[in-house]
């Protein structure tokens, strides 16, 4: 093997150990790639169910500019849900059991390893227009059939706080693959209106998986210099 193809191999070998593996990310640039449980979420009539870089946009009622300008990190889609009446003034709020606003599709993992479950969050407002304190989105996780720590809000609104991110970790048991469910338990439109932008699973990196690769590189550089002193 040339000298070039050594290197190549020994390149190899790091790479994959240090490979990061992420078992499901939903960044929503694919647009409407999961489900929810109740129409309610994904009907746009009702400001839910958005993809979207900015809650300025003609899609979105007027009333929302400049509530959520920019996504995760600065740039990127997000979901954004703004939790208009239910079924009118008369019947508002969202029932007791519909409020699973996103349902990822199955995807692969892993048996007896452990996942960081992750996700950003913001609130649109959290004062009316009248300065009344308003209600903000009270999500948590559902993997596997089990519920994840808490339900979680964000402080403040995006204008005062940004996005932030919450995680979790579960252990994927004897399963080779998994579900990600996240609840909204905030059951009044009168405020509840949120953004949530990329979506994670992923097992950390263990610590001495970049050092086994390097091991290998150099197993894989030491045979050659054998192989050519034998040569010699």
């Amino acid at each position: 093997m040339s000298q070039l193809g050594y290197l190549v191999v020994a390149l190899m070998a790091i790479g994959i150990a240090k490979a990061s593996p992420v078992a499901y990310i939903e960044d929503f640039n694919n647009g409407i790639d999961f489900t929810v449980n109740d129409p309610y979420w994904l009907d746009n009539n009702r400001t839910n169910g958005f993809i979207t870089t900015t809650t300025c946009t003609g899609a979105i009622p007027a009333g929302f500019c400049g509530d959520i300008v920019s996504g995760a990190g600065g740039s990127g889609n997000f979901l954004f849900d703004g939790t208009d009446y239910y079924n009118g003034p008369g019947d508002p709020n969202i029932p007791a059991g519909q409020n699973e606003f996103f349902i990822s599709p199955t995807f692969s993992v892993d048996p007896n390893t452990n996942y960081t479950v992750s996700f950003f969050l913001t609130n649109a407002n959290t004062i009316g227009e009248c300065g009344t304190c308003l209600a903000v989105a009270s999500v948590q996780p559902e993997i596997d059939g089990a519920l994840l720590g808490s339900p979680v809000s964000a402080v403040g609104d995006w204008s005062s706080n940004g996005w932030q991110q919450f995680t979790y970790s579960w252990n994927s048991g004897s399963n080779t693959s998994a579900q990600l469910i996240l609840h909204d338990y905030t059951s009044t439109p009168f405020g509840n209106d949120f953004g949530v932008a990329d979506i994670t699973v992923a097992s950390p990196e263990p610590a001495g998986a970049a050092f086994c690769g390097l091991g290998l590189a150099i197993v894989v550089l030491s045979r050659r210099k054998c192989a050519e002193r034998l040569h010699w």
